[in-house]
């Protein structure tokens, strides 16, 4: 063999050799005592579950040493918290048994201990550091605001930078097991968020410059208990990677005139599954984890929300489109739209195709251009088309970022053929004036608004109406 040979497959076989993991046997064990809503057998897979994530932190480490303490909550001890304590946030994959685990069940106390004893082979997830800040910010969006001790009712911001650029997603886990998805944006379609290298990003503050539209802002809650632990989840990738899939807010609550609702969510279980596949096929993927510590007190309003994080509804934002209509006929008219949209919302719209040739005349014909008396106009065979339409109407939101509009307003559409005499003869047959109806959708995609709707004219006639424009 060739020393070029050698030196090709030493270069072929090094990354690989850099990237493989030691492969480890390790022991773990754990104690949880079930709530009563837990049946036995599910016990027992929770607490040979738990059994081998601890041993993966006790091995490996985690994803937050720094918040490592004894902690005891609803009957269980560790040295994790209950919600960190998930296969996602240790540093290590579980591989195999290598003894079938043991279980044995006693009484404490009056309550049943499931404890679990495991043993097996385990490797280290290593992943690739890129030196990227994030700072959780309180009631402020500069850098001196920065805590984990909040508020009932206060604002929470996140500062953020990175020295290269890369995709970004925020969640917020709260003590009864939901994985709030605050960011990317709740009108976000992509389902991923881009970020600018050697830039300070602020999240969730509409004040920023460097937002865009969509932005929402969030309070946290303590909900329905005294004070309430959370845990904020920072992932950051220089791949793109597309977040969890979750479901629509469930909770809207209308308190002093003001929509508020939760952020989309989905359940504990699924972020952890979605958080670790992302670990495991991407080195460069980063988890920053930030706990944050939320009182009740006195000092805030108290709200009507039982969830840990909410938004409000977007407040009342101000919209314009211009809009082009045409029918089979064919005829076009064009025009403008304005109003304003929250949870509810209206408008007004004005169409007209500029063509007013006629719309004076006080001759009627019928559709083969005979007069009132039998008698045949004389048709130099030039027409006339007239459209115009003034309607104004009500907007409904159905899910972000569609919204339903119904319109009701006054339209003219005729047709006239011009005599020989030089007189415009409106064609009755074919023209009508009295109630425009409309029915359609409407859009609001990062500050752009499409609407698409069908438009008739004291329901004789049909036409197609689209517009696009801009929220302010």
């Amino acid at each position: 063999m060739s020393m070029r040979h050698l030196m090709i497959g030493l270069l072929l076989w090094l990354p690989a050799a850099l990237l493989s993991q030691e492969v480890v046997e390790l022991a773990g064990s754990y104690n949880y005592y079930p709530p009563t809503n837990v049946c036995l057998e599910q016990a027992r897979s929770i607490a040979i579950e738990r059994a081998r994530v601890q041993a993966l932190a006790d091995t490996f480490g985690t994803l937050i040493d720094s918040y490592q303490s004894t902690v005891s909550r609803n009957g269980e001890d560790s040295r994790l918290d209950y919600y960190c304590l998930t296969e996602s946030m240790v540093k290590g994959e579980w591989l195999t048994d290598t003894q079938a685990p043991v279980l044995e069940e006693s009484m404490e106390n009056g309550i049943l201990l499931v404890s679990a004893q495991v043993w097996g082979t385990a490797r280290e997830i290593v992943a690739n550091s890129v030196d990227v800040k994030a700072k959780v910010l309180r009631n402020g969006v500069e850098d001196r605001f920065e805590d984990q001790d909040f508020n009932q009712g206060d604002a929470l911001y996140l500062s953020f930078s990175t020295p290269m650029q890369g995709y970004l997603s925020v969640y917020l886990l709260d003590e009864d097991g939901n994985a709030y998805c605050l960011l990317p944006y709740q009108d976000d379609q992509e389902g991923a968020f881009f970020v600018r290298a050697n830039h300070r990003h602020v999240f969730f503050a509409k004040s920023s410059a460097l937002q865009r539209a969509g932005c929402e802002e969030y309070r946290l809650n303590v909900g329905h208990r005294s004070a309430s632990q959370l845990m904020l989840y920072v992932l950051f990738s220089p791949h793109r990677f597309v977040k969890a899939h979750d479901n629509e807010a469930e909770e809207q609550v209308l308190s002093d005139g003001v929509w508020y609702e939760t952020p989309r969510h989905l359940s504990m279980e699924e972020f952890n599954r979605w958080l670790l596949r992302q670990r495991l096929t991407d080195r460069d993927f980063q988890v920053a984890l930030t706990p944050l510590q939320v009182n009740g007190g006195t000092s805030h309003q108290a709200t009507p929300f039982k969830a840990a994080v909410y938004r409000k509804v977007s407040e009342t934002r101000t919209f314009a489109t211009v809009n082009v209509a045409g029918s089979l006929a064919p005829q076009f008219s064009f025009g403008v739209s304005v109003g304003q949209v929250n949870r509810f919302g209206w408008f007004v719209s004005l169409m007209r195709n500029f063509n007013f040739a006629g719309f004076q005349s006080v001759n009627d014909c019928d559709r083969d251009g005979y007069l009132e008396g039998g008698y045949l106009m004389q048709y130099t065979g030039e027409v006339s088309k007239t459209r115009l339409s003034l309607m104004a109407g009500g907007l409904v939101r159905v899910t972000n970022p569609l919204y339903v509009r119904l319109g009701v307003g006054y339209g003219v559409r005729s047709l006239y053929w011009k005599g020989i005499d030089g007189a415009w003869y409106r064609n009755k047959d074919f023209s009508c004036s009295g109630v425009d109806v409309s029915a359609g959708l409407q859009v609001h995609l990062h500050g752009w608004v499409f609407s698409a709707e069908a438009v008739t004219t004291q329901f004789k006639t049909a036409e197609a109406k689209i517009g696009i424009g801009y929220v302010f």
